[in-house]
């Protein structure tokens, strides 16, 4: 009996303990949702497209896919990218899905 009730003792201490642990981290930023922060990546590339060879008609081009080189930019100190007539901006999600993109 004496043995039962010094186990749920500790095990309400643990819960305690792990319930402050994680409320510590919340206020400081680690793990959960404030971990997650949102970043800019410059992303340059180009347009793989597949030519077509016939000599009779014009026969429009195919679109394989797009090659591009991503660079993270640093946080806050960075606010503008200066973007020429060749740019545009995208927003994409986790999964690389395109979720908005300017339209020029």
């Amino acid at each position: 009996m004496v043995v039962e009730r010094e186990r749920k003792r500790l095990d309400r201490e643990r819960e305690r303990e792990k319930e402050r642990d994680e409320r510590e981290r919340e206020e400081k930023g680690v793990g959960g949702d404030r971990e997650r922060k949102k970043g800019v990546i410059h992303v340059t590339g180009r347009l793989r497209i597949r030519m077509a060879l016939t000599h009779s008609r014009a026969v429009p081009s195919q679109v394989m896919g797009m090659v591009v080189v991503a660079h993270a930019l640093p946080p806050p100190t960075i606010n503008e990218v200066r973007i020429d007539c060749q740019m545009f901006v995208t927003r994409v999600n986790m999964d690389l899905k395109i979720v908005y993109c300017e339209n020029r």
